[in-house]
């Protein structure tokens, strides 16, 4: 899944950063849950 992958490097990307720690990548594909919960003001 290119995509996923493609998700845990930005969230890697993001903790080492940033020293942010972010959702698991499964929070993002769960379309049962709104997108809009997860969005982040860098």
């Amino acid at each position: 899944q290119p995509l996923r992958q493609r998700i845990e490097a930005l969230c890697h990307d993001i903790r080492i950063n940033l020293g942010v720690e972010v959702p698991l990548p499964e929070v993002y594909l769960d379309r049962s849950l709104p997108v809009d919960r997860f969005q982040v003001d860098l």
